[in-house]
């Protein structure tokens, strides 16, 4: 008589021909058939580098100690190569690493590759100490630093140069939106001029107000414009609801 199966309660039961045999298998639900997938594996946060030009260890090993995944390199052209390489989030120039001019190499860092900077310099009498910060400069670094001071300095800074790209991509997407279509450019210079505003704040209200009215932007812009007798109370309205 060959072996019956009967399914009871997620087990299976197989009896023998001497029914005294007894074989549980584990619930189907425990197991892995060929078709079902894989977890996909955790997501990974990327890594932080700052990027550290200087003739010497001190700053790269302060960081080092704080926690901070370092990048280091000795001159300018290395630095510009790892900058393009790996994308910091922060660059940190010594400003006695050698062939550096670290005003040259910040504005380089900035305008090439959005990378800012900080600059170690050596007590209050360096040139640049007092003075206002050269475009992709954030500050200036005292040598040698407490790493509690170095620690907060290199995160406050990270936090504002993050801050400052986010920034300048929103007015990217903004400028680029604008452009593409003629009747919001329009209605955002006329919001521009009657209350002496920038385009972003503009294309912001605008946005905001057709948004919270279930209107379509370019539908909210050729009302603006072809407003005539009301032009100036549709705009104060939108203005108005953007300063909720």
């Amino acid at each position: 008589m060959p072996i019956r199966f009967t399914s009871l309660a997620g087990a299976r039961i197989g009896r023998g021909l001497d029914n005294n045999t007894i074989r549980r298998r584990a619930p189907l639900s425990a197991v892995r058939t060929p078709w079902q997938p894989e977890k996909p594996p955790p997501k990974t946060t990327p890594h932080l580098f700052l990027l550290v030009v200087e003739h010497d260890r001190l700053l790269s090993a302060e960081l080092s100690a704080s926690g901070f995944p370092v990048l280091r390199c000795r001159g300018p052209l290395q630095a510009l190569q790892l900058g393009l390489q790996h994308r910091p989030q922060l660059a940190l120039i010594d400003a006695e690493a050698p062939g550096a001019n670290p005003t040259t190499l910040a504005r380089r860092l900035w305008e090439e590759l959005h990378i800012e900077c900080l600059v170690a310099i050596n007590g209050d009498t360096h040139p640049g100490a007092g003075q206002p910060c050269p475009p992709g400069t954030l500050g200036y670094l005292i040598k040698p630093p407490q790493q509690s001071q170095l620690r907060s300095l290199v995160t406050l800074a990270l936090n504002y140069a993050a801050e400052r790209r986010r920034h300048a991509e929103t007015h990217t997407r903004l400028s680029g939106a604008i452009d593409r279509n003629r009747e919001i450019s329009v209605a955002v210079g006329i919001y521009m001029e009657r209350l002496q505003v920038e385009q972003e704040e503009a294309f912001e209200a605008l946005r905001g107000y057709a948004r919270a009215n279930q209107q379509k932007l370019l539908e909210l812009a050729r009302t603006v414009i072809h407003a005539r007798e009301d032009k100036q109370e549709l705009v104060q309205r939108i203005a108005r609801h953007y300063a909720r």
